[in-house]
C-alpha cells in the first residue's frame, strides 16, 4: 500500500500500561468480592466505574481522532524504503522537496512529490 500525500495515518499506538490493566483486573473481582460479603450495593457501583473507565481508558489509548503524523515512505535513491514524517512540514514545503541527507554521510538527496501523490527520489542536491 503506498502512502499518499494527503492521507495521514495514525501514530504507533501506545498501549495501556500493564500495571493499568493488572489493577482494573483485579479491583473488579475484589469489589464484586465486597458485596457478596456485605450486600451493600456500592461495591457493585464502585466496580461498575472500574470497568467503564478502564473502557474509557482503553478507548482514548486507541483513539482515531488524536493528533495525527503525515508519515510517508521514500521511493528510490539512497533512502529507498525510509519512512519520513512530514508533520512539521507545510503543503508549499512539500510540493517544493525535501532534501534529506544520504545514508553514511554520502552527500544529500532530494525527493520530490511526483503524480501519483508519493516522494519520489529526483536527485542529489
Amino acid at each position: 500500500m503506498v502512502n499518499r500525500l494527503s492521507g495521514t495515518t495514525t501514530a504507533a499506538r501506545k498501549p495501556l500500561h500493564k500495571g493499568f490493566v493488572f489493577c482494573a483486573f483485579l479491583a473488579v473481582p475484589g469489589l464484586m468480592t465486597g458485596w457478596l460479603w456485605s450486600g451493600h450495593p456500592l461495591w457493585v457501583i464502585a466496580a461498575g466505574v472500574v470497568v467503564v473507565l478502564t473502557f474509557v481508558m482503553t478507548a482514548l489509548a486507541y483513539r482515531e481522532g488524536g493528533p495525527h503524523q503525515r508519515v510517508v515512505e521514500l521511493y528510490g535513491g539512497p533512502l529507498d524504503g525510509e519512512r519520513l514524517d512530514l508533520s512539521s512540514l507545510t503543503e508549499e514545503q512539500i510540493a517544493r522537496g525535501v532534501t534529506l541527507p544520504a545514508r553514511h554521510g554520502s552527500g544529500r538527496s532530494r525527493y520530490a512529490p511526483d503524480p501519483s501523490g508519493v516522494l519520489r527520489h529526483v536527485g542529489d542536491a
